[in-house]
């Protein structure tokens, strides 16, 4: 997908386009390396322009978790849908 303004081009680790949902994997090298934070800020606030919502996660993160936390921005997306039509 493009960025707002057009000029980047942005590729999620998985997610849904009709509910603009996505979970992304950062590795260590989002903490440690400047040019790859800087650019993940960018990135995060164009994505948010465009109206997804993320879930970013770390090897640390348990399953079970990351799929609760899933489901609570699924249903969250899913009310947002039905109230706004």
């Amino acid at each position: 997908m493009l960025s707002p303004d057009g000029g980047r081009q942005y590729y999620l680790d998985m997610g849904s386009e009709n509910l603009m949902l996505a979970v992304e994997y950062d590795g260590e090298q989002h903490r440690v390396d400047t040019k790859i934070f800087a650019y993940d800020i960018q990135r995060s606030e164009d994505l948010d322009e465009l109206g997804w919502t993320r879930l970013r996660v770390v090897k640390e993160n348990r399953s079970a978790d990351v799929l609760r936390r899933l489901d609570r921005a699924r249903r969250s997306k899913l009310r947002a849908d039905r109230d706004f039509a």
